[in-house]
This record gives C-alpha cells, structure tokens and sequence, in this order.
C-alpha cells in the first residue's frame, strides 16, 4: 500500500468517526430530549473510541466490541443529561 492509499484510509475513518458522533448527537436531541452540545458529547466519545479495537479480534470481535459500543452510547447519553431511567 502506498502512503498516499494510508493516508486516505486515515481520512475516510475520520469522516465516519464523525458520522457516527453527529449521529449519537442527533439521537440523543430528538429521542432523549438533550440540550447538550455536540462538542459535549464528543470529548466523552471520543475516550470511549478504543472499544472499535475489539473488532481486531478474529471471528468473536464484533459482538464484544457491539456491546460495548452500546454500554459507551448508554454512559454518555446518561452523562449528558443526567437521565437516570437508562441505567437498570
């Protein structure tokens, strides 16, 4: 792979990285009547990233890392704004 091929692989994750962040965000606004920021709820996110690394694990990797990923989506919607009726 050349540098320039690494380099828009680098590009291209970001851009979904932020998708997938600006989503959470508008998830939380419309169903969960959020007044928080976008940048609110990115810093948390973005701690919460590493658990997509789970997905390096070959055949079991997905769902470990999906789970996670939703525990992440549940702790910070929950930190946003205080709501108290998502944690069992």
């Amino acid at each position: 792979m050349s540098g320039y091929a690494i380099k828009l692989i680098w590009v291209v994750m970001a851009f979904i990285t932020f998708i997938q962040f600006g989503l959470c965000h508008l998830i939380a606004k419309w169903f969960f009547g959020d007044t928080g920021t976008f940048m609110g709820i990115m810093r948390p996110l973005l701690l919460g990233w590493f658990v997509n690394a789970l997905i390096l694990l070959p055949v079991v990797g997905l769902w470990p890392a999906a789970i996670a990923w939703i525990a992440v989506l549940m702790l910070v919607f929950e930190d946003s704004r205080r709501l108290t009726a998502l944690v069992v």
